[in-house]
């Protein structure tokens, strides 16, 4: 199996700093107000473990930055001193939830107690693929031009709906919280050749998706050749339909 991937993450046109972190192929990029890959890279995939993922940090600035990045570091160290044994279903929950611990001590040593993080993502290789997630940021599949959510959000607003706003999360990485949720998906043999994996924080989705996901599916469709472009698309579709946040995907094609 071959893939293509590439990432963009920027501050978008209301927060002041980039809380956002991704972990893209061993490569973290934090602390950037705008950054996007240089081109579209093709990878074979093997034996060896792959991941992508997006933590969205939250607890302001100098704290959300850092909680973002140190979760997405420890996560590709344990990649490295792990491998394949992460694409165990419990050994990849004790991981994240021993990440956990590490943050919520680290922003009570720091004085930071509210600095906590998103985290979602997938850890792969050419027997399985596994998908992560822990908050409200989102992983979707797009295939044949439909767009489909494989996580769940772990928000009130999930939980209850109506007018609840949409922020409050109710699991992260850190950020007060006791007993997190983590979600585990096993999408192995579960996709194939010319499927999109479009993974996100919620910055691109703050925005109307029931009404938007007609135009976004084109949109995807649209560009599917050239991850780069799509990626700048999806940006600025989302900062110009009312996005308020940090805007951080990693899109992978499955070729």
């Amino acid at each position: 199996m071959k893939i293509e991937y590439c990432c963009i993450t920027d501050k978008g046109t209301v927060r002041k700093t980039n809380e956002d972190s991704i972990l893209c192929n061993g490569e973290i990029i934090n602390f950037r107000d705008h950054y996007e890959s240089p081109e579209v890279f093709l990878k074979d995939v093997g034996d060896d473990v792959i991941c992508f993922s997006v933590a969205d940090g939250m607890g302001g600035h100098e704290a959300g930055e850092i909680a973002s990045r140190l979760t997405l570091e420890k996560l590709a160290e344990e990649i490295k001193n792990n491998g394949v044994s992460l694409l165990n279903d419990d050994m990849l929950k004790s991981v994240i939830e021993k990440i956990h611990v590490e943050i919520t001590e680290y922003g009570s040593k720091s004085g930071k107690k509210a600095m906590g993080t998103t985290l979602v993502g997938t850890l792969f290789n050419n027997s399985r693929f596994i998908v992560f997630n822990v908050g409200d940021s989102r992983l979707y599949t797009f295939r044949d031009g439909y767009l489909a959510q494989k996580t769940r959000d772990h928000s009130l607003a999930e939980q209850m709906g109506g007018s609840v706003p949409k922020n409050y999360i109710t699991s992260s990485i850190g950020g007060g919280i006791s007993n997190i949720t983590i979600d585990i998906y096993d999408l192995t043999g579960k996709t194939r050749g010319n499927d999109l994996v479009i993974i996100c924080s919620d910055g691109l989705t703050d925005i109307d998706m029931e009404r938007s996901y007609d135009e976004i599916e084109s949109l995807m469709q649209s560009n599917i050749e050239d991850l780069k472009k799509l990626n700048s698309e999806l940006l600025n579709f989302s900062l110009s339909n009312g996005s308020s946040d940090n805007v951080s995907l990693i899109t992978v094609k499955i070729c």
